[in-house]
């Protein structure tokens, strides 16, 4: 895990009640990092990028659902036996 931003976390129960009635601890990412101590964290964050190793979407038959294959300049469905100009996410 890579930590490129220090921002501050709260630690509470896993309702959110600590939070929403202002008794919430305020700590550091990186002590929070380093802790041992077992229990419940509320982490806010942004989402600045996304590593993408595998692929978790493709692209689909509008039909079926069915993994789409190039073929030529369009896109051929196995499952459906058809040829298609495009497909979806």
């Amino acid at each position: 895990m890579t930590v490129t931003t220090v921002t501050q976390t709260t630690q509470g129960d896993e309702t959110g009640d600590d939070i929403l009635s202002g008794h919430a601890n305020i700590t550091t990412m990186n002590t929070l990092l380093n802790t041992t101590e077992e229990g419940f964290y509320w982490v806010l964050g942004d989402i600045v990028s996304i590593e993408n190793f595998r692929e978790w979407c493709y692209l689909s038959c509008p039909t079926c659902n069915k993994k789409l294959k190039p073929e030529e300049e369009r896109f051929r469905c196995s499952n459906c036996n058809e040829t298609l100009a495009e497909g979806v996410y």
